[in-house]
């Protein structure tokens, strides 16, 4: 891949790592802070797989709304949803509260994934997709490692709340 190529698409990878480093520092923290505010185990999974499912399907639906509008409008949105969404969780107090905000990020990702999936395929030859693709996935990989690991290290320093501010902030 050229130097200028891989100019272009550092700023898709860094979101795509900074959105999967925060989503996955609340996938660690969620089912702590639910059992916390004393969610039994079916409520933790059910939380848990409404947010999963919730992804799955919103990510068809924006790929979709992708193409037809682009991808900026669809990225901006995920992000939105994104920050509203991890600034409020931490001040929720109970599960019934906390599950829509939840579900929230999960759209939010679920609009900003294809989107950035397809910038990475808008802006490369059809002879380098792959490398694109790999580099793609490796962001995506790192965030989901580094996501927990800081999270882990950062809810023993200040707190499971404090923890989700944190994670809230890096997606400013």
């Amino acid at each position: 891949m050229n130097v200028c190529l891989r100019l272009k698409l550092i700023p898709i990878y860094a979101l795509t790592f900074l959105m999967e480093s925060v989503s996955w520092l609340f996938r660690f923290l969620i089912p702590l802070h639910l059992v916390q505010l004393g969610a039994s185990p079916l409520a933790v999974g059910t939380v848990m797989g409404g947010y999963a499912i919730t992804q799955a399907i919103s990510a068809l639906m924006f790929g979709y709304l992708s193409d037809r509008v682009g991808r900026g409008p669809l990225i901006i949105l995920g992000l939105s949803l994104i920050t509203v969404s991890s600034f409020s969780i931490p001040s929720m107090t109970s599960i019934i509260d906390l599950f829509p905000l939840y579900t929230l990020m999960a759209l939010g990702l679920g609009s900003m994934g294809p989107s950035l999936d397809a910038s990475v395929a808008d802006n490369v030859k059809s002879s380098r997709i792959g490398s694109a693709f790999g580099m793609q996935t490796t962001s995506i990989h790192m965030g989901t490692s580094l996501g927990p690991a800081v999270g882990g290290f950062v809810a023993a320093w200040i707190g499971l709340v404090g923890s989700m501010y944190f994670a809230a902030f890096f997606s400013l």
